[in-house]
């Protein structure tokens, strides 16, 4: 099931119930105004899916190359067929943070406790079901799910990590 597809179950989940805490009114703010995509989200994001997906990162994220000077010619010309061979909705990520992505991704892969971790079960399981006490629908995604176990995958900074 593409992100797309999970987005559209109409269903309440975390991510929108968790404004509740604060008030109604945030609720409804929030959900005519998305959070803004941060680097740090959108790089979040993307570590995310190159380990857990890594065959739709692969179609749905693109790297920036060095296009040279685009203020030249050649450099404009260089991005003009760059853009056009860009898949339609694919995010772009710059250099730095496709490397980073796909460090990130290739590091937790070859470390023996994550690459049993992730044998034997499914990635992104949406998951439906209706709240007994309100009625109303829910749903949420298992980062992966194998038989018995959850994983639940988050990805930090390195500053944040000394400050643990």
């Amino acid at each position: 099931m593409t992100p797309t597809d999970y987005a559209a179950i109409e269903a309440v989940n975390w991510s929108t119930l968790v404004h509740l805490a604060t008030s109604a009114r945030l609720l409804e703010w929030r959900r005519d105004h998305p959070r803004e995509e941060t680097r740090a989200l959108r790089v979040g994001t993307a570590i995310h899916c190159a380990l857990l997906e890594p065959e739709r990162f692969a179609l749905e994220y693109v790297g920036q190359p060095d296009l040279g000077d685009g203020r030249t010619k050649a450099g404009k010309e260089a991005r003009a067929v760059w853009q056009a061979s860009i898949p339609a909705g694919a995010t772009i990520l710059d250099a730095d943070e496709h490397e980073l992505v796909t460090r990130c991704a290739e590091a937790a892969r070859a470390h023996p406790v994550v690459r049993d971790l992730l044998r034997g079960g499914r990635a992104e399981e949406p998951l439906t079901w209706h709240d007994e006490a309100t009625g109303l629908a829910c749903k949420g995604r298992l980062d992966y799910i194998a038989p018995t176990y959850l994983l639940d995958l988050k990805s930090t900074r390195a500053e944040t990590i000394g400050q643990l």
